[in-house]
């Protein structure tokens, strides 16, 4: 994934920080569309929130981090939901026949 560091300027004539700061997340969203996942199962949701909404969720999760209450991150969601269940499954038949091995030869 190509990572690109983009500077705005501080001051400019008819500058707009909002829509450059909205345009910036569409575009990192996109890169992002196309990340690599464990398996391809791309098990992620994305919310982008901003203003009060930001606020008390950055609130939320720091007073959580601070509590000890958030969970260990995990590999992959347990339980698997089935369209993520099936992405994993796809994904293995297409790696090992890319391999020459039948679904059914276990040993291999």
């Amino acid at each position: 994934m190509r990572v690109e560091r983009r500077a705005l300027p501080l001051r400019h004539p008819g500058f707009q920080a909002a829509a450059a700061r909205s345009q910036l997340v569409e575009d990192i969203l996109e890169d992002a569309a196309t990340a690599p996942s464990g398996a391809n199962i791309q098990p992620w949701r994305v919310c982008v929130v901003g203003g009060s909404a930001k606020d008390e969720l950055a609130d939320a999760m720091l007073a959580a981090s601070r509590a000890g209450s958030v969970p260990a991150p995990a590999h992959f969601p347990d339980p698997l939901p089935k369209v993520l269940r099936g992405r994993l499954q796809d994904f293995g038949a297409r790696y090992y026949a890319s391999l020459g091995i039948d679904r059914n030869d276990a040993p291999a």
